[in-house]
């Protein structure tokens, strides 16, 4: 497989541009043309046999699939024999749904993978495992007591947000809304909520308008970090919070969200005091509101910046129990907002997160399973220079 992207990489030079999907959907391609044998990873079920789920699909996202398609006819044509459109577009939507973004353990982006048998997990809001990745190798590892017989459940997305906005962002990546306890309960959308102490409460009214407020400079702001500078972009965290504060508490989920953006700018302006500020702002909400063994909560102890003395000090010392100063890795992922993107502090690249697009989460406990993925690619940009977040669901098999 790798001559054969070798043979089409060095015919394109510096042209050689194809996004990390359809990297990936081509290695699917080429292995399947290589052999017809099922891999460890698809002793349960193969990936032809997931559901693409093109009917539930808008413009939008049809669009991007054919977009797609005619990146893999340009880039691969002249060395792969394809199969019709219509399959290929089955071939996108399946990846898409059930795909999985690989990162190492600060979260930075490796690349996209599919492992069709841990895609058969569902969801909860209240996960009893968490998936990791060594190399090429999938680990699943449980995080609560597990019964025999019981169902083992995975999160797709970040549960940082309230209720409503992770349904939102299931809904828009996964066409399910969820129906957990944690979802039918809303126990913790109050605190993640939380508004400011004022001596005249604010109406309700008002709460809704900065709730949309909100919604909608978290989405300016995931457009923006592709063409604004990154001053630019700290004056737009800057702002929002300013305005946010008005109603929100600073332990409000996005008066966090725009925290942990402006901190992500300071860090790539090598702004320590600035990144210090910040992160000090964040480090206790965020072990309130992220679940326990939470990634992206764990990677935050992770900084690959420089750093000075008394930053790495502190960080250091940040009880393991807590999350503390987010990483250089990526996201939205996490995963998990509302459109695709995550979060590229460092490595000589900078991008901002999204919503977070997913919530994935580290820590002990038995491993329940190792599986090699089928395709692994490279950290390649996508789209607008946007690594595609995509990740696994369970619940996208073919009844029948």
């Amino acid at each position: 497989m790798h001559k054969l992207e070798c043979t089409a990489m060095c015919s394109y030079g510096e042209n050689w541009c194809p996004s990390e999907t359809v990297r990936l959907v081509a290695r699917i391609i080429m292995k399947q043309k290589v052999t017809t044998e099922r891999s460890q990873s698809e002793r349960l079920l193969l990936l032809s046999e997931f559901e693409a789920h093109l009917d539930k699909l808008d413009s939008e996202k049809n669009e991007m699939n054919q977009t797609d398609i005619a990146a893999l006819h340009h880039f691969y044509s002249k060395h792969i024999d394809f199969p019709d459109d219509q399959t290929l577009t089955v071939l996108f939507g399946q990846v898409n749904c059930n795909g999985f973004t690989i990162e190492d353990e600060e979260l930075s982006h490796l690349g996209s993978a599919v492992f069709p048998d841990v895609a058969l997990m569902n969801h909860s809001c209240s996960p009893n495992v968490i998936v990791t990745y060594k190399g090429t190798e999938a680990e699943v590892r449980a995080v609560q007591d597990i019964q025999p017989g019981d169902e083992v459940f995975n999160s797709y997305i970040d549960l940082l947000y309230p209720t409503d906005d992770r349904n939102e962002r299931l809904r828009d990546s996964y066409f399910f809304t969820c129906v957990c306890d944690e979802c039918a309960t809303r126990s913790k959308d109050g605190a993640k909520m939380e508004l400011r102490k004022l001596s005249s409460p604010p109406e309700l009214e008002e709460v809704r308008k900065m709730v949309h407020y909100a919604r909608n400079v978290i989405e300016e702001f995931r457009r923006a970090k592709h063409y604004k500078t990154p001053s630019d972009l700290l004056e737009i965290c800057e702002l929002s919070q300013e305005k946010m504060s008005s109603v929100f508490a600073d332990t409000n989920v996005y008066m966090l969200h725009m925290m942990y953006q402006a901190m992500g700018v300071c860090l790539y302006m090598q702004d320590w005091d600035g990144a210090m500020r910040y992160g000090e702002k964040i480090i206790q909400p965020y072990s309130v509101h992220y679940p326990a063994y939470s990634l992206i909560g764990s990677s935050l102890l992770c900084v690959q910046c420089p750093l000075p003395s008394l930053f790495s000090e502190r960080v250091l010392h940040i009880p393991e129990t807590g999350p503390s100063l987010p990483g250089t890795g990526e996201e939205d992922p996490g995963s998990q907002g509302i459109k695709e993107g995550d979060r590229h502090y460092g490595s000589g690249s900078w991008e901002g997160s999204p919503l977070c697009n997913r919530d994935q989460t580290r820590g002990g406990g038995a491993e329940v399973r190792r599986r090699k993925s089928e395709e692994e690619e490279g950290g390649v940009r996508t789209r607008g220079g946007v690594n595609k977040r995509i990740r696994g669901r369970g619940s996208n098999v073919k009844e029948g």
